[in-house]
């Protein structure tokens, strides 16, 4: 189904859940039998790069989980409880109707967040990865395409202090 919806203006518009908004003014919505809503709209890469435009498909699960990925083949996973843990954190609406799992989300390449898995899928196997920060210590951990696991150091590390 196609939904016409208002121009986002800036890089934190789309991240209203009631009403994704697309920088063309048209967002798709795929019903799946499970339960799941897809989302389709055109928007920003990230935050930082506000240059590039891409279609980034939200997947909402039933159970709260959600996966973006947007057509350069980056991607974003979190988890109920890791959805739920950020939404304690600041918002603490209802999930879904909370927005503070999209604007982690939303973080560009480099910036990690504690339970939300990041990735990148390719024809070229060297950047195929997957990652994931650590809670506890100032690392995160890349898992690549040789199912090698790389720990890397994660220098804006802020130790979180909610699951000591």
């Amino acid at each position: 189904m196609y939904q016409a919806t208002e121009n986002a203006e800036d890089s934190e518009d789309w991240l209203e859940t009631e009403e994704l908004k697309s920088l063309d003014g048209m967002s798709t919505l795929v019903f799946l039998p499970d339960g799941c809503v897809v989302k389709s709209i055109k928007f920003y890469k990230s935050k930082t790069e506000k240059e590039t435009t891409v279609t980034k498909h939200i997947y909402q699960r039933a159970d709260y989980s959600a996966v973006i990925i947007d057509a350069d083949g980056d991607f974003r996973v979190i988890s109920t409880n890791a959805r739920s843990a950020i939404n304690e954190e600041d918002e603490r609406a209802r999930l879904g109707m909370d927005t503070d799992y999209l604007k982690q989300m939303y973080q560009p390449n480099g910036i990690y967040t504690p339970g939300v898995y990041y990735g990148h899928l390719s024809n070229d196997a060297e950047k195929v990865h997957i990652a994931v920060r650590d809670f506890e210590r100032p690392f995160y951990y890349k898992v690549n395409h040789e199912n090698g696991v790389e720990k890397c150091k994660y220098l804006p590390f802020e130790k979180n202090t909610e699951y000591s």
